[in-house]
């Protein structure tokens, strides 16, 4: 195809994300909007599968690495978004037993797509006193944000429980990152650097549950929704560019 359509494609996918931005940024100050949440539920699985057809076609198939995550994540994210693990529910308000399985499925998504990218690596760049010292480096580093996070805010069973499940994902996916790190960094492994500190930053706010109806809480919140945003733009920009027949790095 005529590079200009895939430079085209791209401009289009970094328009969207923008656009998914001030979306995301509207719903925030202003989430009682119905027109906004719909905008979020549209934008967001649509700014992954668009990047997975920028892959399908700079590539011609269906790559699996690329491919398979945007795909699931895309999916996940039809289920995910607007549930309380991407956004602050008012005090009182939970989320309906049918929209909370969808939820639960969803994560189920995300959690293979973290362990996923995370054993591809070390699967990968195998060299076992390399894979130990990641594994401790890892458990040190993630368990030790999990306990200070549920020592400082004092979660419910419940979200600790949550946590816990969200964590061992993110314990693959950065020890896969350690490892490919140490063997030479990979466009994967970038990837996976990147969603790792997105998520962590994820699981926090699970635990410490800020509220918007304070003055601190609200800044915060907004604070992490930018941060959490443009990492994840970062990191599916990097998936598109494994399937880029013009990638600087190797997969």
């Amino acid at each position: 195809m005529n590079p200009s359509f895939f430079l085209s494609l791209h401009f289009l996918w970094i328009l969207l994300a923008v656009t998914n931005l001030a979306v995301q940024w509207a719903h925030f100050r202003n989430d009682q909007s119905a027109r906004l949440y719909t905008a979020k539920k549209i934008t967001t699985p649509l700014l992954l599968l668009l990047a997975l057809l920028i892959v399908i076609l700079e590539t011609k198939g269906f790559p699996l690495i690329p491919g398979a995550i945007l795909l699931a994540m895309g999916l996940g994210e039809l289920g995910m978004e607007g549930s309380d693990v991407v956004q602050s529910k008012a005090e009182g308000e939970g989320e309906k037993k049918a929209d909370s399985i969808i939820v639960v499925m969803a994560g189920v998504l995300f959690l293979l797509v973290n362990l996923f990218i995370g054993i591809t690596l070390i699967v990968r760049n195998w060299y076992l006193p390399t894979v130990l010292i990641s594994l401790l480096i890892s458990a040190v580093v993630l368990f030790g944000i999990f306990f200070l996070t549920i020592r400082s805010f004092k979660p419910v069973p419940e979200t600790r429980t949550q946590m816990l499940l969200y964590l061992i994902g993110i314990f693959i996916l950065f020890t896969g990152a350690l490892v490919d790190i140490n063997s030479g960094i990979s466009l994967l492994g970038i990837a996976a650097t990147i969603l790792t500190v997105s998520d962590s930053l994820v699981l926090i706010r699970m635990g410490a549950n800020f509220r918007k109806n304070t003055a601190s809480g609200y800044k915060i919140l907004g604070a992490f929704l930018v941060v959490i945003l443009l990492l994840y733009y970062v990191y599916m920009g990097v998936l598109i560019q494994i399937g880029s027949p013009f990638a600087i790095f190797s997969v």
